[in-house]
């Protein structure tokens, strides 16, 4: 059993196919040296490998400006999945990010998979600190979703108020996006704009106007051919009141139910960034009916400290 530092994107076809089988698809890219999320930042692995065939990867995008880290993934084959191993990877890791000088790195991971336990010992035993909630993933079929309870909410927009297919805001409407988002008065997180501008589902994805100015929207993504990710649904402070975030989301839904293929809905709640109301509203009307729930928790390590 040896440790081996991978240099991307890997060169040899039957490698990578390897490391590839050790990973969840989204994280194929890594392997060419592509941080999933589109950041220009650089990616590092390091893999664990036995009689020359890979059993185990960790990988991490370090943000060498602002001295941090991501570990995206530990992975371990299912024979080989044991906290030895597990610690083995983390501490190279860790000793390659703090080479790199960062002061903090995070990992997060899903509470349901088969190796959740065991990275929990792993990370808690070198002192990270978590796990903490941090997304709950709510995946839904489109043949079992029931609309009625959705559609009997008739929303009706005042005066004023338009609701329009994103795609079709104006050049003047899209420059203001982005000026107000560098001014900070709109979060990265719903910045519909950001770094996955090239996944989203312009068919379902909608918006609110107001007197010719974006005041609300619905943004979904197409992370999969038959998946549409509900990403990130905002209404300004001052409409809050009107209720007119349901209309977005339902008539999103509605549009979804019409489209072939797109089969699978999936809801992101970022724990962090919602309000109760909100998450209860969503608890009642949404989990009944999803088909899986994964819960989402992360770790994180202030290097300085180590």
């Amino acid at each position: 059993m040896k440790v081996a530092p991978l240099t991307f994107p890997l060169q040899e076809a039957s490698l990578c196919e390897s490391y590839a089988q050790l990973l969840p698809s989204s994280l194929h890219s890594c392997l060419n040296g592509l941080d999933p999320f589109e950041i220009q930042s650089p990616v590092y692995g390091i893999g664990l490998v036995e009689q020359e065939q890979p059993v185990g990867i960790i990988l991490a995008t370090a943000h060498l400006q602002i001295h941090t880290a991501h570990i995206h993934s530990l992975n371990l084959d299912k024979h080989h999945a044991n906290p030895r191993l597990a610690r083995l990877l983390l501490e190279e890791m860790s000793r390659l990010l703090a080479s790199l000088s960062t002061t903090l790195a995070t990992f997060s991971y899903i509470q349901e998979s088969p190796m959740a336990s065991l990275l929990e010992k792993v990370f808690l035993e070198q002192k990270w600190q978590g796990p903490r909630p941090l997304i709950i993933e709510c995946l839904f079929k489109r043949s079992d979703f029931n609309l009625q309870w959705w559609q009997s909410k008739n929303v009706t927009l005042e005066e004023g108020f338009e609701e329009l297919l994103f795609k079709k805001i104006t050049h003047k409407e899209r420059q203001d996006l982005m000026h107000r988002q560098e001014q900070m008065s709109i979060p990265d997180y719903i910045f519909p704009l950001g770094r996955e501008k090239n996944l989203i589902e312009y068919e379902n994805s909608l918006a609110l106007r107001y007197k010719q100015r974006i005041v609300g929207w619905m943004i979904t993504h197409r992370t999969a051919p038959e998946v549409i990710r509900y990403s990130a649904l905002y209404l300004e402070d001052d409409f809050s009141h009107t209720g007119y975030w349901l209309k977005l989301l339902i008539d999103a839904l509605n549009i979804h139910s019409t489209m072939a293929n797109a089969h699978y809905g999936l809801l992101e709640i970022n724990l962090d960034q919602i309000s109760r109301s909100w998450r209860k509203f969503i608890e009642r009307r949404l989990f009944p009916q999803t088909s899986q729930i994964s819960h989402h928790h992360s770790f994180w390590k202030d290097f300085n400290n180590h």
